[in-house]
């Protein structure tokens, strides 16, 4: 008993001696943590509300409006069979491999506030259901920092095979005991006009988006801090470079793109990074899941076993097999039809929204 009183007395101890270090770091280099936080709010205002704040709303309309009970039942045997969880995750994982991190934590929130899934179910869920986008991995990753859109194809490729193994894995971990949702939010909800649902799913959104723009402002300061603690020790070394990406991977990809190593390695240690996510991520999927009881440890280590499976997925294709990535630069255009394939999916999506429309009568 003694020894468990002196851990509570270590623990608030440790938190008030780290929040007073940042508090006088902030006075002391003021300059520097002003300029992080104009970082951090750019980044806010160009980047993530732009990006995420749409796919937010829509997904929670998607959900509001049935569009998971109407791909559970066709998807649930390859679901069951695979990662042992009902057809609804089949929408969370679609939803976090296209629109990125934070997105898929949001929709697997939204299933299981809503009965959809059951609280083990978002567990094993939400590590391989929340990733990076294609936007973010061929995009800025590939295109703009390694000049090859070739090797963010294969990065992102190699992010979606990891993420598949990882559920598979987590099946065999995580057994679904708890008692099957119950439908009777689908009844309920049935009667809402679609108004109200743009409404409230409005306003959800823009609570989320607020609390994810809190945190990238205060965790800039918080790897301001860390980068100069770092820097001190480990100053123009690989292990700075992956500790900045473990931090906040954009800054840390961005810093790893340019350093002295071989291209392998590159992609190798940027496979790891994007896996897992970085820290800044983990605190905004912190920020979306403290609103239920599911818990962050399963995800925090079932996103730590993506990042290894990725680098090693990437090591031996890049080694055992020889894949050179490197040879197609930035003005490399892959031959897939994009302006088609955005048409088909607009077309479907507002044909399953009417097709909702009618049969939820909710006009």
């Amino acid at each position: 008993m003694k020894n468990k009183a002196n851990f509570l007395v270590l623990k608030p101890l440790a938190v008030y001696t780290f929040l007073i270090t940042l508090i006088i770091f902030s006075l002391v280099k003021s300059e520097t943590v002003s300029l992080s936080v104009k970082s951090s709010l750019l980044l806010c205002v160009n980047v993530i509300i732009p990006t995420l704040f749409p796919f937010f709303v829509f997904s929670k309309i998607l959900i509001k409006t049935g569009f998971a009970d109407f791909i559970n039942k066709p998807l649930t045997p390859i679901c069951k069979a695979l990662f042992k969880t009902d057809g609804s995750g089949a929408f969370a994982f679609i939803i976090g491999i296209i629109c990125g991190y934070p997105t898929g934590a949001s929709v697997i929130c939204d299933l299981y506030k809503e009965n959809k899934i059951t609280k083990n179910e978002a567990k094993k869920l939400l590590p391989f259901c929340n990733n990076s986008g294609p936007l973010f991995v061929i995009g800025a990753v590939g295109s703009v920092m390694l000049n090859s859109i070739r090797a963010g194809l294969f990065l992102y490729g190699v992010h979606v095979a990891s993420a598949l193994i990882t559920g598979i894995v987590l099946s065999f971990f995580i057994k679904d005991n708890n008692l099957k949702p119950q439908k009777m939010t689908k009844k309920i909800k049935t009667c809402d006009s679609l108004g109200k649902i743009i409404s409230e799913s409005v306003d959800l959104s823009v609570g989320t988006i607020l609390n994810i723009c809190g945190l990238i402002v205060i965790f800039g300061i918080f790897i301001t801090f860390l980068s100069s603690v770092i820097d001190l020790f480990f100053k123009g070394s690989i292990f700075s470079v992956v500790l900045n990406g473990i931090l906040e991977i954009t800054l840390g990809i961005k810093e790893l793109s340019t350093f002295a190593i071989s291209k392998t390695s590159i992609l190798v240690i940027t496979s790891f990074l994007i896996g897992f996510g970085g820290i800044c991520v983990f605190l905004q999927v912190l920020g979306i899941v403290s609103a239920t009881d599911i818990g962050i440890k399963t995800y925090f280590f079932g996103k730590l076993f993506l990042g290894f499976v990725s680098g090693i997925i990437s090591y031996f294709l890049l080694k055992g097999m020889h894949i050179s990535v490197f040879n197609q630069s930035v003005l490399y255009v892959p031959p897939l039809p994009i302006k088609p394939f955005w048409s088909f999916f607009t077309l479907v999506f507002v044909l399953c929204l009417i097709s909702f429309i009618k049969k939820r009568k909710l006009f």
